[in-house]
C-alpha cells in the first residue's frame, strides 16, 4: 500500500536516525511523529492503523515468550482479545478485564526473570498487553510530553509504546549488556519498512 508523502518522509527520517544512533535505538519523538501521522490520516478507517500496528508488532515477538513459557498462552490470548474487540465481537468490559488480569500476571513475573532470555520473554509478554491497551484506545505514550531530547530512559516504562517493548524483547534493552545492536537495527528497519505499510493495508481491509 502506498503511504502518504508526509508519513513516508517521517519514516525516512526515522530510518536515518536509527541507523546513525550508536545503539540503533529509535528515539521516542520519531515514533510519536509516526503515530500522529497515522492518526491524522486515519479518518477513513476509524483510527485503526495504529491499533493494527500495535497488534502486529507484538505478534512479531510472541515466539520469545513461547521459548520460555511454551504452555502459557497469555500473549496470544491478549492479541486475540484485541482483535475481537476491534471486530466488535467482545465489549470493552471484557477486554479491560482481560488486560487487568494480564497486568497482574506480568507484575508477578516482573521481578522473576534473572537471565537474558527470560527478560526478553517478559518484554514480549508486555508488548502484547500494550497492544491490547492500544486497541482499547489508550494513546501512544499515554499522552506523555516528548521532545527531540527525550530518550526512552526518561519515560516511565509503563507508559511506553508497544514498539519499545517489542524491540526490547527482540534484541534486549539498550541498558542490557547482552543486547544485540544488529538485531535492534533489524527490528526497527522491519517496523519502519514492513510493519507500518502492512498495518495501513490491514486497517483499510478490516474497515471495508
Amino acid at each position: 500500500m502506498l503511504l502518504s508523502v508526509s508519513l513516508q518522509q517521517i519514516i525516512n527520517q526515522a530510518r536515518l536516525q536509527v541507523i546513525h544512533h550508536p545503539q540503533h535505538a529509535l528515539m521516542p519523538v520519531y515514533r510519536q511523529q509516526i503515530y500522529h501521522a497515522l492518526n491524522t490520516e486515519d479518518e477513513t478507517v476509524d483510527g485503526r492503523t495504529y491499533k493494527h500496528l500495535a497488534i502486529s508488532t507484538a505478534r512479531f515477538v510472541v515466539p520469545f515468550w513461547q521459548q520460555v513459557w511454551p504452555l502459557d498462552e497469555m500473549p496470544n490470548g491478549l492479541l486475540y482479545t484485541a482483535e475481537c474487540f476491534l471486530a466488535g465481537k467482545i465489549d470493552v468490559t471484557r477486554a479491560t478485564a482481560n488486560a487487568e488480569n494480564a497486568w497482574q500476571n506480568l507484575e508477578a513475573l516482573g521481578s522473576a526473570p534473572n537471565n537474558f532470555t527470560a527478560r526478553c520473554a517478559f518484554h514480549a509478554g508486555h508488548a502484547t498487553l500494550e497492544a491490547l491497551f492500544a486497541a482499547l484506545d489508550r494513546p501512544p505514550f499515554n499522552n506523555t510530553e516528548i521532545d527531540e531530547h527525550t530518550t526512552d530512559a526518561d519515560l516511565d516504562p509503563w507508559t511506553s509504546d508497544t514498539a519499545l517493548w517489542a524491540s526490547t524483547a527482540y534484541a534486549g534493552g539498550v541498558w542490557d549488556a547482552e543486547s544485540d545492536l544488529k538485531k535492534r537495527l533489524g527490528f526497527w528497519r522491519w517496523w519502519l519498512d514492513e510493519a507500518i505499510p502492512d498495518a495501513c493495508l490491514a486497517a483499510h481491509q478490516s474497515f471495508s
